[in-house]
């Protein structure tokens, strides 16, 4: 495998077509109301492959998300692809204001990387869903060159990101001086879902940053 692509439909039935060097093309689709919301293709050589992506619904507009990455790398996501995403609601299956984002990692897929934006007034922290293997470990690192943002780690059962009294539901928390934040949490115990929170700190009015999540052993 040289390249993997993987294209997420929130509504729409989408078809991906990938056109690859020799001329051959390969089609895969994603229908969501018959259970298969995404598709994925395999690019098997390198050189330069085109990937088109159409709808056959008569709507006149579909959201869907591209994911690309290549061989020996991880799947990465442009800035704020997992928008909406300010707090636990908007993330959560079972949220008031759920809109069918899916986790950023799951069993089959351990590590992500996403670049994002903060704003102090409009967006001022995002939360992605994570999952956390068993008895393994999940590591997260935010970095920005424009604000020092702080990290953090809240279990499934957390009423929200911005909750005062803390108690058990943060797992755990970075937020030290610096371009970058990191944290590792160990799970001791059965596989289970989290949400990491990227917040921008007091004082600061924006800043974009890029977060690594990756689980192991």
């Amino acid at each position: 495998m040289f390249a993997h692509i993987e294209c997420e439909s929130s509504g729409a039935t989408l078809q991906m077509l990938l056109r690859l060097p020799t001329g051959s093309h390969m089609l895969r689709s994603c229908d969501p109301a018959v259970g298969s919301a995404d598709a994925q293709l395999v690019v098997p050589q390198p050189g330069m492959a085109y990937v088109e992506v159409w709808s056959d619904t008569a709507s006149a507009a579909a959201r869907y998300r591209l994911q690309v990455w290549t061989e020996g790398g991880s799947p990465s996501c442009g800035a704020d692809a997992f928008e909406p995403n300010d707090d636990l609601d908007f993330v959560r299956p079972d949220g008031v204001y759920y809109t069918g984002i899916r986790a950023l990692t799951t069993k089959q897929r351990p590590a992500m990387q996403v670049q994002a934006q903060l704003d102090a007034v409009e967006d001022p922290r995002d939360v992605y869903r994570v999952f956390v293997p068993r008895d393994g470990t999940l590591r997260a690192v935010a970095s920005s060159p424009e604000a020092d943002v702080d990290l953090a780690l809240w279990k499934e059962g957390a009423v929200s990101v911005k909750q005062r009294l803390v108690g058990s539901d943060r797992l755990a928390r970075a937020a030290t001086s610096g371009p970058r934040e990191a944290f590792r949490y160990r799970n001791n115990g059965p596989g289970r879902f989290a949400y990491v929170a990227v917040t921008l700190p007091k004082g600061s009015r924006a800043a974009a940053y890029d977060l690594r999540i990756s689980t192991g052993p």
